[in-house]
């Protein structure tokens, strides 16, 4: 006997993979605190500024979806929680990466290749007992493997390097080997002065045979930043008073944690007082310029020590921190009911308006797929009424495809519903009989299948419903 082969040929639907856009922002951060315990480079405060800011990232009205803090972390420490954390996102996502510690701006053999850079963040080796250096263009590759919008806040000293491109500032009379670090709170005048600085080798000797490669890395389009000092400047941790102890803390991190209506230490309050355009967001500019303000009222007002905070890109919109309550958006069913006479499959999401035409005699086909009630202008779905041809309602996504029916007379019937984003959808499969001049719309791959066996022309999916 031969066995004889048939074969279906239908439409291919592609597979998709991770999609570089869903149309969904989602926010993500890795939290670096490092106080390098035991070593003369010990810093009380980081530990404080990185617990502070994962309450704060976790805690907002539309948190962070994933928080990952390490502390006194090794270079390969970060690097794992950056290659979990990042390689997450998509192109609508912003990832932050928050560093609380020494900050370098390079010196002769300071770092482990022989390159003469201008910044770098500070790590413990792997003895645990001494420092790695992280330069900003090491840094800069490893975020450069990741999708998405990187937004970089870095609490620490000389972090303007990791944006400013002028050359490097040189104090020939400041010792080359600096380690201003003050960790004894019981010194003599230490609670009425700066508690200390995040500073490690912060200036370089002028020397002639090292070549300079120049800072600036993260001037790019994908990258945000608001670093604490100006490069070759200190960053100051001050003492903080909280319930009759004193705590210590950066002065930007208190800035932009106080910017959000979060205390230092004690947790939030009713105000925001960085949100400038009151819509319950910071943005970049928003929580460079009041943080600036609380670094010049702490810092310059109360010791008289200067500070300047780097933003970039200078008054981005970009927004960092959202305390918006969150939208409830409901899963509701999307109804299909046919007319036999004008054989027109008619989808709606309002119970009344189906019950109306089952009453005219339209044969209720079911629940044909799922649609949220509310969401962004990204997922609308749009209906249309063609008057002419014994009319059709049409749906789609594509503000450009409802404009061109609307251009050759089809009525804009306004929203019909909301679709889900493509990472999280059902495809709904559109179809189209040429000789009924009637469109489908189906989740059902069995239907799908009978569809096109029945001569009826695959379009496409023109939304997503979502998964229940």
């Amino acid at each position: 006997m031969v066995a004889v082969l048939f074969t279906l040929s239908l439409p291919i639907i592609p597979v998709k993979a991770v999609s570089a856009s869903d149309g969904v922002v989602t926010y993500r951060a890795v939290i670096i605190g490092n106080t390098y315990p035991g070593t003369k480079d010990e810093l009380n405060g980081p530990q404080y500024c990185a617990d502070s800011m994962e309450d704060m990232l976790k805690t907002l009205k539309a948190p962070y979806a994933e928080v990952s803090k390490i502390l006194n972390s090794t270079k390969k420490d970060m690097e794992k929680a950056v290659a979990k954390v990042f390689s997450k996102a998509d192109g609508d996502d912003l990832t932050l990466f928050y560093y609380s510690g020494h900050g370098a701006v390079a010196a002769k053999d300071s770092f482990s290749s022989q390159q003469y850079y201008d910044g770098a963040l500070c790590f413990l080796d792997k003895s645990g007992n001494g420092i790695d250096y992280y330069a900003v263009s090491e840094l800069k590759k490893l975020f450069d493997k990741y999708k998405g919008k990187k937004a970089l806040i870095l609490d620490c000293c000389g972090s303007g390097a990791f944006v400013q491109t002028q050359g490097l500032s040189v104090d020939k009379s400041t010792d080359n080997d600096l380690h201003m670090i003050r960790t004894d709170a019981e010194e003599e005048g230490f609670l009425e002065s700066v508690a200390g600085i995040f500073s490690e080798g912060a200036y370089a000797k002028e020397d002639e045979s090292l070549p300079k490669a120049m800072s600036g890395e993260f001037r790019d389009s994908d990258y945000y930043l608001i670093c604490a000092t100006k490069k070759g400047e200190y960053s100051y941790l001050i003492p903080v008073k909280r319930n009759g102890s004193y705590y210590y803390g950066g002065v930007m991190t208190i800035g932009l944690l106080e910017g959000t209506g979060y205390e230092y230490m004690t947790g939030w309050t009713d105000s925001m007082p960085a949100d400038s355009d009151l819509d319950s967001c910071i943005t970049l500019k928003e929580g460079y310029t009041y943080a600036q303000k609380i670094a010049d009222e702490l810092l310059t007002e109360r010791y008289g020590y200067e500070q300047k905070l780097v933003c970039y890109p200078s008054g981005s919109k970009q927004v960092f921190f959202d305390n918006n309550d969150p939208v409830v958006t409901e899963v509701l069913p999307v109804f299909r009911v046919y007319n036999p006479n004008s054989s027109e499959h008619f989808l709606t999401n309002d119970e009344k308006e189906r019950d109306f035409l089952l009453k005219l005699g339209w044969n209720d086909e079911g629940t044909a797929f799922s649609c949220y009630s509310e969401g962004k202008e990204d997922n609308a779905v749009y209906r249309l009424y063609n008057n002419g041809g014994g009319g059709e309602h049409f749906y789609t996504s594509d503000a450009s495809e409802r404009d061109s029916l609307k251009s050759i007379g089809w009525s804009d019937e306004g929203i019909a519903w909301y679709s889900s984003s493509e990472k999280e959808a059902n495809p709904v499969f559109r179809f189209y009989n040429n000789f009924l001049g009637r469109h489908m719309y189906t989740v059902d791959f069995v239907e799908f299948v009978n569809l096109t066996m029945s001569g009826w022309n695959y379009e496409g999916t023109p939304f997503g419903s979502p998964k229940k």
